[in-house]
């Protein structure tokens, strides 16, 4: 169990209730992948950029678990349409598509406008000729964390 005290510095109890300090240090060493997730809103496309996908199953169909946050429009879109694209973004991802799906809200802007977009067998949209690989998910199961949502999603 881990807790962070008013100065932000980390701590987790070992068997026995010892307390030992967590160098937060060790969270920066994590890599960590960016994606575009996009899904169908029930007025407008939404998407945001994530660092929280990961494959978590090799069977088939492959599963993978993203996390949401609650207030997040995207959040929004994909309990409305039960599905999500993700596009695998490249490190030569253009600035400009990185700041608006990655620093603006979909309550101000319409993320999509501007960009190419198709629409994957899910319904869900997506930028064309953008990163390296693409995804259609289907939600199979979703678990509350709080202010995020965990979503359990097959390939």
């Amino acid at each position: 169990m881990y807790i962070r005290d008013i100065n932000d510095n980390y701590y987790c109890y070992e068997k026995g209730g010892t307390i030992m300090a967590l160098n937060r240090n060790a969270f920066n060493c994590i890599n960590y992948g960016l994606f575009l997730i996009g899904a169908a809103g029930a007025e407008k496309a939404e998407g945001c950029i994530v660092n929280s996908l990961h494959q978590i199953t090799s069977s088939m169909p492959p599963k993978f678990s993203l996390t949401v946050n609650k207030s997040n429009e995207t959040y929004k879109a994909i309990e409305a349409s039960g599905a999500f694209s993700a596009i695998v973004l490249a490190k030569d991802t253009p600035k400009e598509l990185l700041d608006v799906f990655g620093y603006k809200s979909g309550r101000v802007v319409s993320k999509f406008d501007g960009y190419e977009v198709g629409t994957d067998g899910n319904g869900s949209p997506y930028v064309k000729d953008c990163g390296l690989a693409r995804y259609a998910f289907k939600v199979t199961e979703k678990l509350d964390l709080g202010s995020y949502v965990l979503y359990i999603a097959q390939c």
